[in-house]
């Protein structure tokens, strides 16, 4: 490793520790650094923090440490009134290859941090006053950073508002996201066609092939961004339009209802307004084949699926057994197949769900309702091999008689 290279590590330190002092002795005495990238294939370089600046790091994201320095504005406007450029481009390295436009206000409001220890908007206002452009491209590829990651962590809407603040272009898909109803409407004619451009950026970010959007499919974006930003004003108005409140939509790479979106970023309200027009709890997505309850569970919202959870007609058969509801899955049974393939299991997944989690009762039941033991999962694991995995010996014992 060069000389430089070596500062560039301490530079870096100096800025996760806050000693500014420190930078300024490195940056003095090698002046290259301030434009310097890191072109490591290495963590935390190897993918969309591939060839960061220094001035990159100020974003904290991805994380090094838990803390962002008290002082780390101050630091921004050090590194950039040393000659860093705020309009610098990272990402594309070899685990992310199609990343290669990472800004550092595009790091800013995706990431948790900045936004979470409350920089964020200081961070931005300091690049903007230093020519950083909020846009880049004409895709409102950091705005949509900011409001999908809402899935994430809640307060990405905090930094998506603080991009429209400054100015930053919307279209109809990002004003439903960011709660503004009066945009949301202007974009609809009185003939109640949309306008040309309602999707004009969001366009950019879709993932289903289509090069043109109907309106339909534009409004219950719309709804799907609404929902994962919680704007309940306007999903109320979207709703009124009689759109399709169960219709999978993309979001980023994945498949989603209304419902998942809240449920994945753990809104409550969200969910609640959704299933009182009609959301369905028992749907599974395409990708993980995982209902609402799933995501929420998954994703560990815990209000929310607590929430959830207070009310058994929520729960499908598949989520009866998966959480353990035991009445639940009695009445939705019904004498059915013990051995059904559900919830993308091979035959066999209720039995070896039960035993898994040392369910007795249940796994009492299925048994006299005739499920076989001796049915094996994709890797040839039986019902009895996760009861003893799982140390369940009451559960063994029932499956070895």
């Amino acid at each position: 490793m060069s000389q430089l290279h070596l500062h560039f590590a301490e530079a870096v330190a100096a800025i996760d520790h806050g000693n500014l002092d420190r930078l300024k002795e490195l940056i003095k005495a090698e002046p290259a650094l301030v434009r310097m990238t890191n072109d490591s294939a290495e963590e935390p370089y190897a993918g969309y923090f591939h060839k960061a600046t220094l001035l990159h790091h100020v974003a904290f994201n991805p994380h090094r440490n838990e803390e962002i320095p008290a002082n780390i504005v101050e630091i921004a406007e050090f590194l950039l009134g040393s000659g860093a450029d705020p309009n610098a481009i990272c990402g594309g390295g070899p685990t992310q290859p199609g990343t290669d436009h990472g800004t550092i206000i595009g790091l800013i409001v995706s990431g948790s941090q900045a936004i979470n220890k409350g920089f964020a908007r200081q961070l931005v206002e300091t690049l903007v006053k230093h020519g950083a452009e909020l846009e880049y491209g004409e895709t409102g590829v950091n705005l949509f950073g900011a409001i999908y990651h809402t899935v994430e962590n809640k307060r990405q809407k905090e930094a998506a508002r603080i991009l429209y603040d400054l100015g930053h272009d919307i279209d109809m898909v990002f004003a439903a996201g960011l709660g503004l109803l009066h945009s949301v409407k202007g974009y609809i004619h009185p003939d109640g066609y949309l306008k040309e451009d309602a999707d004009r950026l969001f366009s950019h970010h879709r993932r289903d092939g289509n090069k043109k959007a109907t309106d339909r499919e534009v409004l219950q974006d719309c709804l799907l961004a609404a929902s994962i930003n919680n704007e309940l004003e306007v999903i109320k108005f979207l709703l009124s339009l009689e759109l399709d409140v169960n219709l999978y939509r993309k979001w980023g790479p994945w498949s989603v209802t209304p419902l998942h979106g809240a449920a994945w970023a753990g809104w409550l309200e969200a969910s609640e307004l959704l299933i009182e027009h009609g959301a369905s709890t028992m749907l599974h997505d395409p990708e993980h084949n995982s209902t609402p309850i799933g995501w929420a569970h998954y994703c560990g919202r815990t209000e929310l699926f607590e929430w959830f959870n207070q009310n058994d007609q929520y729960f499908n058969l598949f989520d009866a057994i998966e959480f353990g509801k035991f009445e639940r899955f009695k009445v939705l049974f019904d004498d059915q197949d013990p051995d059904m393939a559900i919830g993308g299991g091979s035959r066999g997944v209720l039995l070896r769900i039960a035993a898994d989690q040392g369910q007795v009762a249940l796994t009492k039941f299925l048994l006299e309702k005739g499920a076989d033991p001796q049915l094996e999962n994709a890797q040839g694991k039986r019902a009895i091999d996760w009861a003893r995995a799982g140390g369940h010996t009451e559960v063994v014992k029932l499956l070895e008689l």
